[in-house]
């Protein structure tokens, strides 16, 4: 049976609402944000915080070198002495394949999907209080599939992205 499936018929997450102070009960979401939809389109000035203006940024791309999996030899379970007499198996076999591959983020992307996006004109907006949205997905995804994947209540758990 597949995962979605089991997960419509769970029952809903217990309410608990009535744990909240009358000031968290009170707060109503900011009216600007009904806004931030027009910001996207070009000629629209936008003086709101949180959104900076993409050609202000000082980068036009980022750049790193990234450890591949493979560059790292896991250590035995078994204490076998100081890192000097770990088993000669457990050198690199091949000093020829990458230890480590580049990675470019360009400032700018090319795809509209919010959730691929990957560029430094979205990564340095700090407007959406959710969090970068392909983190937020990633993270979420991952959370549900490998972390929890037997929450027992329909929609799963969720995840809060803070700093």
């Amino acid at each position: 049976m597949e995962t979605s499936t089991i997960r419509e018929k769970l029952p809903a997450p217990v309410d608990i609402s009535h744990h909240f102070s009358r000031t968290t009960k009170n707060r109503t979401q900011s009216s600007i944000k009904d806004f931030y939809k027009y910001f996207a389109i070009p000629g629209i000035g936008n003086l709101a915080g949180g959104l900076p203006n993409a050609s202000f940024f000082p980068y036009d791309t980022l750049e790193a070198s990234v450890a591949l999996p493979q560059r790292f030899t896991p250590t035995p379970n078994e204490p076998i002495g100081p890192p000097d007499a770990l088993p000669a198996e457990s050198a690199r076999s091949s000093s020829n394949t990458p230890q480590s591959a580049r990675v470019v983020v360009p400032k700018a992307s090319g795809t509209t999907d919010v959730l691929r996006k990957i560029d430094i004109t979205s990564a340095l907006q700090y407007g959406t209080a959710q969090g970068y949205p392909p983190l937020y997905s990633f993270l979420r995804q991952f959370t549900r599939e490998h972390l929890h994947p037997n929450v027992s209540y329909a929609g799963g758990p969720e995840i809060i992205l803070t700093c």
